[in-house]
């Protein structure tokens, strides 16, 4: 098992368990390393990820893992996105140059794209409180939401928190 600040790129095939590993992988910062679950991010591409993971956190539970996991923040990036502005909006407003963000008038992509220019101007504010961060399905990202990443896993080796990513190549929609 990896340290809590290393950073990891996983790729494997179909049906080897990349979800049972993210898990796993959870299992491992909480109960062993014993770092706040509140301070590990799990992004993902689709609802239907994030409502699996959540689904595999409730069963760990119930199979003798810290309560503490159902704390562990799992979000589609579009909802990252989203949480992430209104944190710069409400609680940022001491920072240089800030000017508050009109979330009404953002689509899907520009709420990625304001997302990602927050990280990359405030990399230790928005990264710093975060131990960990995993991305599912890392072989569907492209456009807005591949530069989110890359923005991501710079910051965080910046401030020293770690990154998981986890993909499988042989599944990729576009170009891996």
């Amino acid at each position: 098992q990896a340290g809590i600040q290393e950073n990891i790129f996983v790729d494997t095939g179909p049906g080897t368990g990349k979800t049972y590993t993210l898990m796993n992988k959870l299992e491992y910062m909480i109960d062993e390393l014993e770092v706040e679950p509140e301070s590990i991010m799990v992004l993902c591409f689709t609802n239907a990820a994030v409502a699996e993971i959540k689904k595999r956190k409730s069963e760990a539970i119930s199979e003798g893992i810290s309560r503490g996991i159902r704390n562990v923040d799992v979000r589609t990036f579009h909802s990252f996105a989203w949480w992430l502005i209104n944190v710069y909006n409400t609680e940022m407003q001491d920072e240089d140059d800030w000017q508050e963000i009109d979330m009404k008038s953002l689509s899907y992509d520009g709420s990625i794209i304001k997302a990602t220019q927050i990280i990359h101007k405030y990399p230790d504010v928005i990264l710093g409180g975060w131990r960990h961060f995993i991305v599912d399905e890392i072989q569907d990202l492209t456009d807005v939401r591949a530069r989110l990443v890359l923005e991501i896993i710079s910051g965080c080796i910046e401030v020293g928190c770690g990154v998981t990513v986890l993909g499988d190549s042989c599944q990729a929609i576009y170009d891996y």
